[in-house]
């Protein structure tokens, strides 16, 4: 996910998607301890996800 297909959201939809977000990490780091995981690169995108939208988050409040 873009950072400009954020900017049409708001603060309770973006906190949505980041608890959804915190949810699907949750999930693929389980399945990488189990080595189920093929492709590791999904936890740091989905981790670099979470930041942008809290970064939006904190940046609407100001």
């Amino acid at each position: 996910m873009q950072y400009k297909d954020l900017q049409g959201k708001e603060e309770k939809e973006l906190l949505a998607l980041v608890s959804e977000s915190r949810a699907q990490l949750h999930e693929l780091r389980l399945k990488r301890s189990m080595n189920q995981l093929p492709d590791v690169r999904s936890i740091r995108e989905v981790r670099k996800d979470i930041a942008r939208m809290l970064h939006k988050v904190t940046a609407s409040k100001t």
